[in-house]
């Protein structure tokens, strides 16, 4: 499994980011091959440019070290991402 950072969408002077889980899957079968994958959503971060503010998948408000644990240095990433010019 892999945790990940979607790219951000921008609406108005919030930006929306989404941290997700990926998990792909390959095996042998006799005469051929098999292959499997899924993304499924850990948080969803709102960056006001003054305030991080993360939330699960049901809508209930994570803490700081909530967000810790599921991606150590991920509030910090974005909060140092706020000067980066965006394309």
């Amino acid at each position: 499994m892999t945790r990940h950072l979607d790219p951000p969408l921008t609406i108005g002077g919030v930006r929306l980011w989404a941290l997700c889980e990926s998990q792909a899957t390959g095996w042998a079968l006799p005469g051929g091959a098999g292959f499997a994958a899924s993304k499924r959503p850990l948080a969803v971060i709102c960056d006001n440019g003054t305030t991080v503010a993360a939330f699960d998948p049901t809508g209930r408000a994570l803490s700081p070290d909530d967000l810790e644990a599921l991606c150590p240095g991920l509030r910090d990433r974005i909060v140092e991402s706020r000067d980066e010019v965006r394309g």
